[in-house]
């Protein structure tokens, strides 16, 4: 048996792994993998949002792949500042300057599209119930909370970064998607969460 480190915030399916019962893995693709001082997801691939009936293709300014790592530490996506604006605007979405993110209107969560990430030819899709997050308002009375929730406010899983080329898929994406590290192997295979 290879070793293997699995990554998953839900419980899913596989049978690549019968030993471990929680583990019953269908649908594997399997990705190139570096692996060098820490385990990363390098892959090369492009964004499509849809815009009515058709995609958007969100590119790089030189055409060429994006590349992501996965990153259990990040709670969000984060991506080329261009690429996170598009999705923004094209989503009709305002954007928060004391948050640097971009709101969304609680109840329409489940009107917005899913987001689309081609990774080595494969596509996955996010739902907007995973690059969505709900965040509750508490009142604060000289530096203390009092909890009290006041109500909800939604934002986009989505945040900016320098970088014109990497994605980091955080928590947003990891909820969607379980990752077995194959180490032996040097593979990184996605698995959809069970819902």
């Amino acid at each position: 048996m290879p070793p293997l480190a699995i990554v998953c915030y839900q419980q899913f399916k596989s049978t690549y792994w019968p030993s471990y019962r929680r583990v019953n893995c269908w649908c594997l693709v399997t990705l190139a993998s570096k692996l060098e001082r820490q385990i990363e997801l390098r892959v090369s691939g492009r964004l499509e949002l849809p815009v009515g009936n058709r995609f958007k293709f969100i590119e790089r300014e030189d055409h060429l792949p994006y590349e992501a790592i996965s990153d259990t530490g990040s709670s969000l996506i984060a991506g080329p500042y261009a690429a996170v604006k598009t999705i923004g605007q094209t989503l009709n979405l305002k954007y928060n300057l004391s948050y640097s993110l971009y709101m969304v209107p609680c109840d329409q969560i489940d009107d917005l599209p899913d987001i689309y990430f081609v990774i080595n030819g494969t596509r996955f899709n996010l739902s907007p119930q995973n690059y969505v997050f709900k965040v509750g308002i508490y009142v604060y009375k000289q530096n203390v909370i009092i909890f009290f929730k006041h109500g909800e406010v939604c934002f986009l899983g989505f945040s900016s970064r320098k970088s014109r080329s990497t994605w980091i898929f955080g928590d947003c994406w990891i909820r969607q998607y379980c990752h077995i590290f194959d180490l032996q192997n040097k593979l990184i295979k996605l698995c959809p969460a069970l819902k």
